[in-house]
């Protein structure tokens, strides 16, 4: 598996204020080098276990070429507060089955006026790179929620926003294990 670095140059994708605002209570992300180094990977996105490769389509060789983590991509998408997604088995792994279960991952963004709704593999790949910043963004900010104006822990609101957290990491292991129990199917009659 290839390590989750930061896809992208932090302070070239995501604000000035989200970074300033990060580094204030857990320090400088310039002396970080990998994303499992953050609180936010650390207590947040570490839980997501994921054994399942995302189908890229045709960003497959772009995606190897440049070391595009999709396991990374897939723990900030399931993570997210302001998205939601599914997964399901690629056609492509469906009439050629093997061990490594390869899914097709759609998101939904609802804003005030609709719902949009994108399929991974159908995004040009600087959209996907796009993606990491969006949701590393994200999760800097939501980190950084639990402070109240004197820098202290909010546990009550922390409180609050684990249980949504939680709720998202119990959603994923659903839907892996739906994936494995439908991809045994496809391993039985291949």
């Amino acid at each position: 598996m290839k390590s989750n670095k930061f896809q992208t140059p932090i302070a070239d994708d995501i604000k000035e204020e989200t970074i300033t605002n990060y580094e204030k209570h857990y320090g400088s992300l310039n002396e970080l080098e990998y994303i499992e180094e953050t609180a936010f990977y650390k207590d947040y996105l570490s839980k997501f276990d994921n054994d399942i490769e995302l189908d890229l389509g045709e960003n497959t060789r772009w995606a190897n070429r440049i070391g595009l983590n999709s396991d990374l991509l897939l723990r900030l998408i399931a993570a997210s507060l302001s998205s939601k997604y599914t997964l399901e088995l690629s056609e492509d792994w469906k009439k050629n089955p093997t061990e490594q279960i390869k899914a097709r991952l759609t998101i939904f963004v609802e804003t005030k006026a609709q719902m949009t709704r994108n399929n991974v593999d159908e995004l040009w790949c600087f959209q996907i790179d796009r993606l990491y910043s969006i949701y590393e963004e994200e999760q800097m900010n939501i980190s950084c929620l639990y402070y109240n104006d004197d820098g202290e822990i909010d546990e009550e609101f922390k409180a609050e926003i684990e249980k949504e957290q939680k709720s998202h990491i119990a959603y994923f292991k659903d839907v892996v294990q739906r994936l494995h129990e439908e991809a045994a199917l496809y391993l039985c009659l291949a």
